[in-house]
């Protein structure tokens, strides 16, 4: 058998050019015994092919209705978005909002005019308000400062000199 020309048919075989003729004598090369390892992949391909394509068969008027549907026009589909659909569930969501809002008034409030009891009440929990964000800010702060002393003992570093030193506290206490 002349490998090189098989070789040659696989080539054009894969490109699509090879002739019935032909594709029929690679199949019967390839089903030779003698057939080199590195081409048992394609046997198996071009046989399980060849056999998948005896088994299905094709309509004798398949040509023709491959055609047709190769001809028939794609049907056009609304190519305008469903906006109106947002604006309609935005429409009612606002007129139902309107419609079902609560009314409310405030009873402090008489002709539009704030009185002087309700302000005097306002500015009262704004000072209170404030004084207690000071206190905040001054815990905080003093507690920033241990830390920056922590630190600067290098309280980290220690921490294992203390384990051995609560060890041997404990097995002092355990041996009397």
């Amino acid at each position: 058998m002349d490998w090189t020309k098989v070789a040659q048919w696989l080539e054009r075989y894969y490109e699509g050019d090879l002739s019935l003729e032909e594709e029929a004598q690679l199949r019967e090369a390839m089903s030779h015994p003698d057939l080199p390892e590195e081409w048992m992949p394609e046997r198996d391909y071009l046989l399980g092919s060849a056999a998948l394509a005896k088994e299905i068969k094709l309509s004798d008027d398949f040509e023709a209705e491959f055609q047709s549907l190769l001809r028939e026009q794609p049907q056009k589909s609304s190519s305008r978005p469903l906006y109106w659909l947002g604006a309609a569930a935005a429409s009612v969501t606002l007129l139902l909002s309107v419609f079902f809002w609560p009314q409310t008034t405030s009873s402090n409030v008489k002709g539009g005019v704030i009185q002087f009891a309700d302000v005097a009440v306002a500015e009262h929990a704004v000072n209170e308000t404030q004084k207690s964000l000071v206190m905040l800010e001054t815990q905080l702060a003093s507690g920033m400062e241990a830390m920056k002393y922590l630190e600067s003992l290098g309280a980290p570093k220690e921490v294992g000199h203390l384990k051995k030193i609560d060890e041997v506290k404990q097995k002092l206490a355990t041996s009397k």
